[in-house]
């Protein structure tokens, strides 16, 4: 059965990822029962197995592909985007619930909540909402239709009036389409908002009216917004901060529970995961249940003769009610929707009196995540649970474990399962990650959840005191552990990675254990060898999509150049953090020798507060630490970027890029294509361009002009400068400008790229940095004609998203290759 359940998975993923997929699976399963009708010498029972395995496949695929096609349906199209709508609204969302106004409102009822007039602290409030009517406000053009849209994620401008939860209103929204930034990292923001079922995002003009009656009624409240406001008043009685803070981070996952530094620790030691409600924490809640269940039910069992099939029955009903009420506490996230369908699956397993296979177990829980929602695939928690389970059910399925090696070996082997996806995600992965999970797992779960609990329900002394002495503890140990000086992993090539996934191999195949704890740790000493099994990606000069913003690497022999930080989208998103370092480790983790900082706009460092923020606090896997950082401007004009207090400048490897022009060696060792071995150190060197002082009073014009000389071939990379600092390069460097490749300047706005500076430059190709449908309409049209008309090839990061070059001068982008159906190209 667990075959079919398999086929079943594969088929839905394939319909998803594949269109038709399920009509290519018929045709086979057609041939195949032909051939199994006209050969006499096919076995009838292999034959009919594979059969019915590819009629689940097939049936499985056309589900995918017709669930997905549902939603593209709903989805705003990218062809629509910044289109102006009526809509009558209902908010049934309101991202960024904030313990302060929950601790000092948390009195109110929640009728009398609906009329408090508590201002966000900055003016912006963020909500999603459901559409119950829309009326476009402004022709579309030819016969485009607004599709029937069911919820959006919106932005609103404006301190008042507060948005809550179950309010109506009719407003003027800009909407925008979801589409996501093509880096070539794994996480996919369209799938992301496919999941959750976001049809477009936007932000609220003007609202016309509020507390619209629909359908003749006034909306309600539903009962789990009622009793999630009820255990949010019941804060207000633990007399303690750090006990509030547990509480609404692990009970109701509140998000600014833990200040940005607990974030900031919990990341760097890998425990990030503990302070997100997630599936790890409903697993944690069952677990305990369990414990509580069975010493309940063997207390009266003998009482009231329970047999030990009702006993389990009844002690399963139990548990996955208690872990349902949690989840919808906790918001019933799509994480936890998925923990608690396969903590439901396993509560049956074991629930059945015939003995079930452990991997019969998982095939079932996998295909039913599927069914609730085919893109589950995508997501990065899908991965880990699956890995985490069959790692601890395949290992441990049917073999006897002492105490001891239970204390030890369930982390070892759900960490070294879980290593090969972290790192795909890109995440930094140290000895300090499992030696921290390992105590902080444990203590969370059988202590520190449970007390949570305790105090929402009844906040005694003793409990306060203890929650207190434990919060000090662990934010204590977190700090301590940063100091260890243990090797951290960021990247593993892919045959390093195999070589791993084949010693795990031979330790399920049943070695003995004497020998399987030698090969695992010879598996762990080739990862985490000091010497470096970690070579280099490949050299590439890289434009990273940012969006509106400008983000450049360059990267050789372990070494990398980074030419601007790009945007920040706001105080949680930055082009830095999200895209530019992932890209770094994804690169190798080289050293960066370099930083960039063109000048002090937001679109080109607006990540330098995540930047000296990775720098000050000593990050696991950030490798700009000695970095020297070259400016355009002077430091204080970047002072307004760092938003922490606490940060300050690095000056003694801060520089200005205006002080001289001479060529600065970069030496690197890079491997031949043609055998293992290494050529000749090559020199890849920079220089910067020096433009006329007068004028660098305008931000733009004293941007940082940086040449490139790489691998026989040149790069200009001119900033944000207009036509007059171009004009003042053409008169002091004549043919020495000549590049091959040219970035734009400014965009492509209009204010730049000169038909003089092109002509002087005379790029192979230009390389635009813009972000779809920005409001400035970079690129120009006048610009993009210029660059037709002399005949100069360009590439734009909306349209082909990171564009890359080789050591060979081979030119690619993202966007190139193939997409899923489901991307907004």
């Amino acid at each position: 059965m667990q075959h079919l359940c398999v086929a079943a998975g594969a088929g839905i993923i394939l319909g998803v990822m594949v269109p038709w997929s399920g009509l290519f699976f018929a045709i086979i399963w057609i041939l195949l029962w032909l051939l199994q009708r006209t050969s006499h010498s096919c076995r009838t029972g292999i034959t009919v197995r594979w059969l019915v395995a590819l009629a689940v496949m097939s049936f499985a695929s056309i589900y995918g592909q017709l669930w997905l096609s549902l939603q593209l349906q709903h989805r705003l199209p990218a062809s629509l985007d910044r289109t102006d709508v009526e809509l009558v609204l209902e908010v049934i969302a309101r991202e960024g619930d904030s313990l302060q106004a929950v601790s000092s409102h948390a009195s109110t009822s929640p009728a009398a909540d609906k009329n408090r007039h508590d201002k966000p602290a900055d003016g912006y409030q963020k909500v999603t909402v459901a559409v119950i009517q829309q009326h476009p406000l402004d022709g579309l053009a030819g016969d485009q239709q607004l599709p029937p849209l069911r919820r959006l994620v919106l932005g609103y401008y404006q301190a008042e009036p507060v948005l809550q939860v179950g309010d109506t209103l009719r407003a003027q929204v800009r909407l925008r389409a979801i589409r996501g930034f093509a880096n070539g990292l794994p996480f996919d923001y369209e799938a992301w908002m496919l999941r959750q079922g976001i049809d477009g995002r936007g932000y609220i003009r003007s609202i016309a009216a509020s507390g619209i009656a629909i359908d003749n009624a006034a909306p309600e409240v539903s009962l789990l917004t009622q009793w999630r406001q009820y255990g949010l008043e019941r804060l207000q009685h633990i007399p303690s901060a750090s006990g509030r803070r547990w509480v609404a981070g692990l009970v109701f996952g509140i998000q600014d529970a833990f200040s940005p530094r607990h974030w900031q620790l919990a990341r760097d030691n890998g425990t990030l995961h503990l302070l997100v409600v997630s599936g790890l924490h409903l697993g944690l809640v069952a677990g305990v249940c369990g414990l509580l269940m069975g010493l309940v039910v063997r207390l009266l069992a003998p009482v009231y003769e329970i047999n030990a099939g009702r006993r389990l029955w009844g002690s399963g009903i139990w548990i996955a009610t208690v872990c349902l009420v949690y989840a919808l506490l906790a918001g019933a996230g799509i994480a936890l929707q998925r923990a608690w369908i396969m903590l439901l699956v396993v509560l049956l397993v074991m629930g059945l009196r015939r003995r079930l296979a452990p991997v019969a177990a998982l095939s079932y829980a996998f295909v039913i995540v599927l069914l609730v929602n085919p893109l589950m695939f995508t997501s990065a928690g899908f991965g880990f649970s699956m890995m985490a389970v069959a790692s601890l059910l395949l290992f441990l399925g049917g073999r006897r474990v002492n105490l001891w090696q239970g204390l030890w070996l369930p982390q070892w082997l759900v960490f070294l399962g879980l290593l090969p996806l972290m790192l795909w995600w890109g995440q930094a992965v140290g000895w300090v990650h499992l030696l921290c999970n390992a105590i902080a797992i444990p203590v969370l779960g059988l202590v520190m959840l449970p007390l949570s609990f305790l105090l929402l329900v009844w906040p005694v002394d003793w409990a306060v005191a203890a929650m207190e002495q434990l919060d000090a503890i662990w934010w204590l140990g977190l700090e301590q552990a940063l100091e260890w000086p243990l090797p951290v992993v960021t990247f593993l090539p892919d045959t390093i990675l195999a070589a791993v996934l084949l010693l795990m191999l031979l330790v399920y195949l049943g070695l003995r254990p004497g020998l399987s704890f030698l090969v695992i740790s010879v598996a762990l000493a080739v990862v985490f060898s000091p010497r470096g099994w970690h070579a280099p990606a490949p050299p590439q000069v890289r434009l990273l999509d940012v969006g509106q913003g400008q983000s450049l690497v360059v990267s050789a022999g372990g070494k990398a150049l980074v030419y601007d930080l790009g945007a920040s989208f706001g105080p949680e998103f930055s082009a830095a953090e999200f895209m530019l370092l992932p890209s770094l480790r994804r690169l190798g983790n080289p050293a960066v020798t370099d930083l960039v900082l063109s000048h002090s706009d937001s679109d080109h460092a607006g990540g330098l507060n995540i930047w000296l923020q990775q720098r000050a606090n000593n990050v696991s896997g950030f490798n700009g630490h000695n970095a020297r950082i070259w400016l355009g401007q002077p430091p204080a004009a970047y002072r307004p970027l760092i938003r922490d207090a606490g940060l300050t400048w690095p000056l003694a490897s801060v520089q200005t890029c205006h002080g001289d022009d001479r060529w600065r060696l970069w030496s690197v060792d890079v491997p031949t294509t043609a055998s293992t071995g290494f050529v000749e150190p090559m020199a890849v060197r920079f220089r910067f361009l020096r433009t006329a002082e007068h004028l660098h009073d305008n931000d733009n014009d004293a941007s940082c002009v940086l040449q490139l000389e790489w691998f026989g071939r040149r790069v200009l990379v001119p900033g944000d400068i207009s036509r007059l600092a171009e004009q003042a390069l053409v008169a002091r460097y004549g043919s020495e400008l000549r590049s091959d490749v040219l970035v734009a300047s400014h965009h492509g706005s209009a204010s730049s790229s000169s038909r003089l500076f092109l002509q002087q430059v005379a790029p192979g190709q230009v390389w635009i940095s813009a972000g779809f449908n920005n409001r400035y309409r970079h690129p120009s049209t006048s610009v993009i004609e210029r660059l037709e008309r002399l005949g100069i090839p360009w590439l734009s990061t909306i349209d082909r998203g990171a564009i890359r070059m080789d050591q060979t001068g081979t030119v690619t982008a993202v966007r190139d290759g193939w997409a899923p159906p489901w991307r907004q190209l």
